[in-house]
């Protein structure tokens, strides 16, 4: 008899709700097993604003802190996440050195640091979009109230290479992000395999430094990036992104079921 495969770790994306719905978000995650929740701060109608007045950022925390809490509850990690004003429009082409990098965003990295203040499990902040001042100040802010960091890039047009995923590798683990995430987009087969390799890069590296070296994510989205999603898996990434019930959160997402069962066909054909 062949043995099934053990199931991935993955989180569901939400966004495109209203806080209060968010409940509803969790417990769908954890009825699909999913390990985290992914809340897209800039598609939820009350925090998808550039800044907030000091009252109302405790009133959102007060409400946040609530949800966060319900979750742990839960057992799902939740991972908080707002991008930065037309930074899909800004990420269509790649991202060289500092190019198009905010030198203050404080409304914004206010809100993410208020996320790690309640204890939010893991807080995403873009290494292609901030100052590296500003990402390393944020990360020992969110050690210092244990919440962990993923440091992401991303292209929506087109790929980000190898010799640039090493090179946001290294600032981030020199940053001491938690996770590095890359995500661009694919327009073939032969492009989604560049992907694969980039995962193998990073294995190799972290296996060489395991304790300088931060976890991965490394994918591609698209139609043709979709394969990725679970290839990465096999080749070292930590978790997949999946839809929720919500939206999709990004192109070329499955949602929870749809994943798992694909993710299942690809382990059985591998042995």
């Amino acid at each position: 008899m062949t043995e099934e495969p053990v199931k991935p770790d993955i989180c569901v994306c939400a966004g495109n709700v209203e806080l209060k719905h968010l409940f509803k978000e969790i417990d769908y995650a954890y009825g699909v097993g999913a390990k985290y929740l992914e809340v897209r701060f800039d598609l939820i109608e009350e925090t998808a604003e550039e800044a907030f007045s000091a009252h109302r950022l405790i009133a959102l925390e007060r409400v946040i802190s609530g949800i966060n809490s319900y979750a742990k509850g839960k057992g799902i990690g939740l991972i908080g996440t707002k991008r930065p004003k037309d930074y899909m429009k800004n990420r269509l082409m790649p991202q060289k050195e500092d190019a198009g990098k905010t030198e203050y965003d404080p409304g914004r990295l206010i809100f993410l640091k208020s996320l790690t203040g309640i204890g939010m499990d893991l807080v995403d902040l873009e290494l292609d979009a901030v100052s590296p001042h500003y990402v390393f100040d944020f990360v020992r802010f969110a050690h210092s109230n244990n919440s962990r960091v993923i440091l992401s890039a991303h292209n929506f047009s087109g790929i980000i290479d190898l010799e640039e995923t090493i090179m946001y590798y290294m600032d981030c683990a020199y940053f001491g992000g938690d996770f590095l995430k890359i995500a661009d987009t694919v327009k073939s087969k032969d492009d989604a395999l560049i992907t694969i390799s980039k995962n193998l890069k990073l294995k190799k590296i972290r296996q060489a430094d395991h304790a300088s070296f931060p976890e991965y994510i490394v994918f591609s989205m698209g139609e043709e990036g979709k394969t990725t999603r679970m290839l990465s898996l096999k080749a070292g990434s930590s978790f997949a992104y999946c839809s929720s019930p919500s939206c999709a959160t990004a192109p070329g997402q499955y949602n929870a079921p749809e994943f798992y069962e694909k993710f299942r066909m690809l382990s059985l054909a591998d042995l």
